[in-house]
């Protein structure tokens, strides 16, 4: 009879130390829980944050395609303006010529 009760205290103190093993098992699980739902919170924001950024990043960019675009046709409009000016500077000269060779003849 002694011995059958140490070992149900000894069963006891087993299944005890079990239980509180489970426990500290299960306290370590929901802290693991809780720290991987912070860091998906994290990266939730983190997610916000970075379509945000490349939002911003996408508007930027069509705005200067857009302004690219609006300096090509003024650079063409320039050279196109130049050369009108070049034609003409020429034309000018061939005058001036004509005029001092005919005040010479």
């Amino acid at each position: 009879m002694e011995k059958t009760i140490r070992s149900v205290a000894r069963l006891e103190a087993i299944m005890e130390k079990k239980c509180e093993d489970q426990q500290g098992l299960i306290r370590s699980v929901v802290a693991d829980l809780k720290e991987a739902k912070e860091e998906a919170r994290i990266l939730r924001v983190s997610n916000k944050e970075l379509s945000y950024a490349l939002s911003n990043a996408k508007a930027d960019l069509n705005n200067a395609q857009e302004r690219q675009v609006v300096l090509t046709d003024e650079y063409v409009s320039a050279l196109k303006y130049e050369r009108t000016l070049r034609i003409l500077f020429n034309r000018l000269s061939i005058c001036i010529k004509l005029t001092i060779s005919e005040k010479n003849v």
